[in-house]
């Protein structure tokens, strides 16, 4: 499965998962940084920016069962590094 991530950007820090915005859609959100802005003379004002994925219910369910696997085959690897 491909996800789609989009640049966005928000005044506040974001949830990495929203579930609560859209009855649809999922929100998933990865790379969050803090940047200030200025414009002419004004104070500096702080927004988030990040990478945004939108999927419904089922695109999330295939793409968490991925991270999952992605986090069980990188905790085997430790392991059998630590073991020797």
């Amino acid at each position: 499965m491909e996800i789609k991530w989009e640049k966005s950007e928000s005044t506040e820090y974001p949830a990495e998962l929203d579930t609560g915005s859209s009855p649809n859609t999922i929100y998933v959100r990865r790379n969050i940084i803090e940047v200030e802005r200025t414009g002419d003379g004004e104070e500096p004002v702080s927004f988030y920016e990040y990478d945004e994925a939108k999927m419904t219910p089922a695109e999330f369910t295939i793409y968490a069962s991925q991270i999952n696997s992605e986090n069980i085959l990188a905790i085997m690897e430790a392991l059998t590094e630590i073991g020797g």
